[in-house]
């Protein structure tokens, strides 16, 4: 007499789940091999979405504070232009407030104006 297969029952000659099984198993293997490469690929995916979003909001800051800056530029070229005589704001040191003193205007404002920053910063 001919032993039984324990799975299906049939003879261990006429039954083939022995190779089923093995193949089954060869296949959980290389399912396993794969979910953890997609595991790491998934890890890596997240990291790198977290950085992208880190630099979108770092550019986002940078693009906030160009645009003061821009303002600040705008607003500092107007003021660089105008002339004592006839422009609606003047700039002159507190000290020199008075009848007939030297407003600074050009490059005697950029300097006095990067004195002033100097002095600011020390």
């Amino acid at each position: 007499m001919t032993p039984k297969c324990p799975d299906c029952g049939r003879d261990q000659d006429e039954c083939s789940c022995s190779n089923e099984i093995e193949s089954l198993r060869a296949q959980i293997t290389e399912l396993k091999a794969e979910n953890e490469r997609l595991n790491k690929a998934a890890v890596i995916l997240r990291a790198t979405i977290k950085c992208q979003q880190h630099w979108q909001e770092e550019r986002d800051e940078l693009k906030r504070q160009n645009a003061e800056l821009a303002k600040d530029a705008e607003r500092y070229r107007w003021i660089r232009r105008l002339h004592w005589s006839d422009g609606t704001l003047t700039v002159t040191h507190p000290r020199n407030v008075h009848l007939g003193s030297t407003c600074l205007s050009l490059d005697l404002l950029d300097d006095a104006i990067d004195a002033s920053m100097k002095g600011e910063q020390s």
